[in-house]
């Protein structure tokens, strides 16, 4: 009789979510990483790169021309050319992607991940953030981006109007 050890430390790994924490130096959380967590982290850290150094037009390329923007703020969704350029001006000093988790649904991807970011004069400003990406596989293209602001979180909107 065969020892089911093997088929049950499979079954672990392939039930078990894959998370990269990107910190240089720390370990893959979870497991190894897979060709998705890998791609997507990669995608991920050049969109940030590049909203850093302020460089809209790089940012735009990545962004689906149907993109939309959201968090808890407003009900309202920024477009592509509107939040390139209002993520490129708002003076971020440096931008971290951690705890990235890929669910791979066919034609779209969806990215979680937790986004250190500091702003101001010498980063003075310290921002975690928790962001829901959609990506479009064929192309490489952000459909759309989900933020929440930790402990900035101010509740639903109030009435009957919110948005579906």
């Amino acid at each position: 009789m065969k020892s089911a050890l093997p088929r049950l430390l499979l079954a672990a790994l392939l039930c078990a979510p894959v998370m990269a924490d990107t910190a240089p130096g720390h370990a893959m959380m979870g497991g190894m990483a897979t060709r998705a967590v890998s791609t997507y982290l990669s995608q991920e850290r050049s969109l940030a790169d590049a909203v850093v150094t302020g460089k809209q037009d790089a940012v735009r390329k990545m962004l689906d021309d149907d993109f939309s923007y959201r968090d808890q703020d407003s009900l309202d969704a920024l477009d592509a050319d509107t939040w390139a350029k209002a993520a490129t001006a708002a003076g971020w000093h440096d931008m971290r992607v951690g705890r990235l988790v890929v669910e791979e649904y066919g034609d779209v991807d969806v990215v979680s991940f937790v986004l250190d970011a500091h702003r101001g004069k010498g980063g003075s400003r310290h921002d975690v953030d928790y962001v829901v990406d959609v990506w479009q596989t064929a192309g490489a293209k952000l459909l759309s981006r989900h933020v929440m602001h930790a402990g900035q979180h101010k509740g639903l909107p109030p009435g009957p109007d919110t948005r579906e």
